[in-house]
């Protein structure tokens, strides 16, 4: 790929070329694929792909994804921090080197993939597995305390939920509101009863979903 837009192309290749592999490969069933509210996630394009390989989106509401996304709420804080270690030591221990205007270069782009392989191949799986049951994915009974606080509440706390879909306005993507607790394929609210707030809620069908069969995008 040319250009370094986050796109429906990159979505549907990383779902044919790392999710697919790796269902067939676990031969899971009733495979979930949870993602947040992104335009690129929510193409007819992607989501045809992800119904012909038989794995079945769950899309995170706008705005939720630091209470509802695994990622976000477990461990993308610790991913940045061990990246922003790198970086410092770098800063600091490296010769440096400068463009022809006198200015300080950046470590480059092959560098910073390794430091992020790095991070990636040393982290933790546990703290990726239990992030799930955080977020009420997996169960109901290990809840982050802010999630735990307004279901308990049966309130949103406004201070945690995003201003912006982060995901969406730093990439220039669009989301669409209408989407919020509702989706033609699948919701959040559909798969856990304590995964989402519901200004009334209902009686909801309980979780089925396997540790095996869930993943995080995180490409």
């Amino acid at each position: 790929k040319i250009g370094a837009t986050f796109d429906e192309d990159i979505v549907q290749n990383y779902i044919l070329k790392v999710l697919v592999p790796d269902r067939l490969k676990k031969d899971l069933q009733n495979t979930k694929l949870f993602l947040d509210s992104a335009r690129c996630h929510m193409t007819v394009k992607v989501k045809s792909t992800l119904s012909e390989n038989y794995i079945d989106p769950v899309f995170i509401p706008p705005r939720l994804t630091n209470l509802l996304q695994p990622a976000d709420v477990s461990w993308f804080a610790s991913f940045k921090k061990e990246y922003n270690a790198k970086w410092n030591k770098w800063f600091i221990e490296e010769e440096r080197t400068y463009t022809k205007y006198g200015n300080p270069k950046s470590p480059g782009y092959s560098r910073c993939i390794q430091w992020l392989s790095e991070i990636w191949h040393e982290f933790s799986s546990d703290q990726i597995i239990k992030s799930f049951s955080s977020c009420g994915i997996m169960d109901q009974f290990n809840l982050h305390s802010a999630l735990s606080c307004m279901l308990k509440s049966n309130t949103i706390i406004t201070d945690y939920i995003d201003e912006i879909d982060d995901s969406d306005d730093i990439d220039s993507f669009e989301t669409n509101d209408n989407n919020l607790f509702e989706h033609e394929t699948n919701t959040l609210s559909s798969v856990s009863p304590q995964a989402s707030y519901s200004p009334s809620p209902q009686t909801q069908p309980e979780s089925s979903v396997s540790p095996q069969a869930s993943y995080s995008p995180s490409p």
